[in-house]
């Protein structure tokens, strides 16, 4: 309480206390001297003035003091004359003055009981508005703000003691207030009013948006307007986003030169379609929206709507069609289905390409190189029919020139021959390089099929890749067989070999060691050229060629004398460890035979 509060508080307690004591002893002493003068019948009308002050200020206690006054003043009476008529007066009189008392009292409490009901009242108009969430604020006929609820308060960043008084319309967003004053006077003289959206400015220029709702009110005995301002900032502000993303997309979908439909997946219906999708199919976009999916979709329509709720009840998913258009031509699509938000419902939005001519592309491509492949077996073929015919010739010659000049010719011809046998067998292997497509390929898998394939006897192979998978041509299996082939071929001393994994910042590394002589540094750097080598002089160099299909590459690092150290390094994106590593896979497995 402040201390003006406190003053006025001090004042209402003694001032009436003092006015009832100035006029008590005022008509005492007037009385007295009137009845010492012999008046009787003129003072006793001072007395109603004590008897009223004190029954209206002090209700029960008034009401004792005022008989004790009426006994006062005829006691004063009969001490100053003992006629019958004068004490019959003053009697009636003390009747008259009890009646009074009684009268006042019982108003003073119908008032105090009235005044103790309307405060009981505004303590719960006041509370309940305290308490409120919406925001609340009372003006007057002046525009002033004679209450702020807290809440409106903190909303605006101002003390609601500093907001009292102040006009309604310094709060209100100023390319508004026009309209929000010729609404305060419609209220006021029509006692009607409409709900309205206003922006508000915070303390700290901010704007906050509300809906406004307002009613007449007698507010301390005056008409005012109490009104409720609801916070809508946060939705508006997402009603505006939504705008803004609607619209976006809405940009997106029309002016995107990918063909593109809405469908909704429990009718089957095209509920729209982007110019890029008419232009493609031939039909309007009216058209278009006239349309079920399965009309331009030649599969089976149970297959379609199988399709559909398959994409709708995940995150999308990918198909593979064949779309029928106006002109009833037939084209492979690849269609990408994902549930999306349209217009209040669930639907799928449907990115549509052509594969036609690359599917066909592609085709031809198989086509061409299952010919070539098959000219290349036949070619093979033929050549070592042709070789294995030679080499008999010069075997016979060899027979035939043993001991002469000419059998060292013959020795290198067989030599030479023999040599394009096997350069001609190797490519075999290799036709296929790049033919089918990369694919996940479990590495420990996949060298225990290239050891089981190559069964180096009397060697301990260890394989400890845990779990990794690689993308790679479907020969990566050669990979490993050439490398183990290699340490056995080249190795001289080979008893074990091992595959390992590391984890770098690039990537994954797939390491593979032996424990034979190594590789020489000048033969380091022609390792993996075309034709190095002691045999074909193709397996190195292949192996790189198979590795870089998937971005791949394959590097020696071994010391010269300690084994061989090649290194495979798998990039990013092109290996998984699925399920985690969880040691080793394979262990450790021995070959039970050589290749010579």
């Amino acid at each position: 309480m402040t201390p003006e509060e406190t003053a006025a508080k001090d004042r209402s307690e003694w001032l009436p206390l003092a006015v009832l004591a100035l006029v008590t002893v005022t008509a005492l002493a007037i009385s007295i001297f009137a009845l010492a003068a012999g008046m009787t019948t003129i003072f006793q009308n001072l007395f109603y003035l004590p008897i009223i002050l004190a029954c209206a200020f002090y209700l029960k206690r008034g009401f004792a003091f005022s008989l004790f006054l009426a006994a006062a003043y005829f006691t004063l009476v009969a001490v100053f004359s003992q006629d019958p008529a004068v004490l019959s007066g003053a009697l009636i009189r003390v009747l008259f003055f009890i009646l009074i008392a009684s009268v006042i009292t019982w108003l003073s409490i119908m008032r105090v009981q009235a005044e103790g009901a309307l405060k009981r009242s505004e303590e719960f108009n006041r509370g309940l508005a305290e308490n409120m969430p919406d925001l609340v604020m009372v003006y007057d006929r002046d525009r002033k703000v004679r209450y702020v609820n807290p809440r409106a308060a903190a909303a605006l960043g101002y003390p609601a003691a500093g907001m009292e008084g102040t006009d309604i319309l310094s709060y209100v967003a100023p390319g508004q207030q026009a309209m929000v004053a010729a609404a305060i006077r419609e209220r006021f003289a029509t006692g009607k009013g409409r709900s309205m959206e206003i922006d508000l400015v915070t303390a700290r220029g901010d704007r906050l948006t509300v809906i406004s709702k307002g009613a007449l009110l007698n507010f301390r005995n005056e008409p005012a307007v109490l009104i409720l301002l609801a916070d809508i900032t946060d939705r508006k502000r997402a009603e505006e986003e939504l705008k803004e993303s609607e619209k976006r997309y809405r940009d997106m979908f029309e002016l995107n030169h990918a063909i593109m439909l809405i469908v909704n997946p429990e009718t089957a219906a095209i509920e729209d379609a982007n110019s890029a999708a008419g232009e493609y199919y031939g039909y309007s976009r009216d058209e278009m929206r006239r349309l079920l999916i399965t009309d331009i979709n030649i599969a089976e329509p149970d297959v379609t709507r199988q399709n559909m709720s398959q994409a709708a009840g995940g995150r999308g998913a990918l198909f593979n069609f064949r779309h029928r258009k106006k002109s009833g031509e037939i084209r492979d699509v690849v269609v990408f289905s994902a549930p999306v938000s349209y217009k209040g419902r669930r639907l799928l939005h449907s990115i549509i390409e052509d594969v036609t001519d690359r599917k066909r592309a592609e085709d031809a491509l198989q086509i061409a190189i299952k010919k070539l492949n098959m000219l290349s077996s036949i070619t093979r073929h033929d050549i070592l029919n042709q070789v294995t015919g030679l080499r008999t010739f010069l075997e016979l010659s060899r027979e035939d020139l043993k001991g002469t000049k000419f059998a060292d010719f013959v020795e290198k011809e067989d030599q030479a021959a023999a040599a394009i046998q096997r350069q001609i067998e190797f490519t075999k292997y290799y036709q296929d390089i790049g033919v089918n497509a990369p694919r996940w390929q479990d590495v420990a898998e996949v060298i225990d099929a290239a050891r089981i394939q190559l069964n180096p006897q009397g060697v301990d192979v260890d394989v400890s890749v845990g779990n990794a998978e690689v993308y790679a041509d479907s020969l990566l299996e050669k990979v490993f067989y050439n490398l183990m082939e290699n340490s056995l071929r080249h190795g001289e001393h080979v008893t074990r070999m091992a595959f390992s994994l590391e984890k770098t910042g690039a990537g994954l590394t797939i390491v593979y060691t032996d424990n034979g002589a190594g590789i020489s540094a000048e033969d380091k750097h022609k390792l993996f050229q075309r034709g190095f080598g002691k045999h074909t002089g193709l397996g190195l160099f292949l192996s790189r060629e198979i590795l870089a299909i998937t971005g791949l590459t394959i590097a020696e690092t071994g010391e010269p004398g300690k084994g061989v150290r090649f290194e495979m390094k798998v990039p990013e994106g092109m290996y998984r460890l699925s399920g985690g590593q969880d040691g080793n896979r394979g262990a450790t497995a021995q070959g039970s035979g050589r290749d010579e």
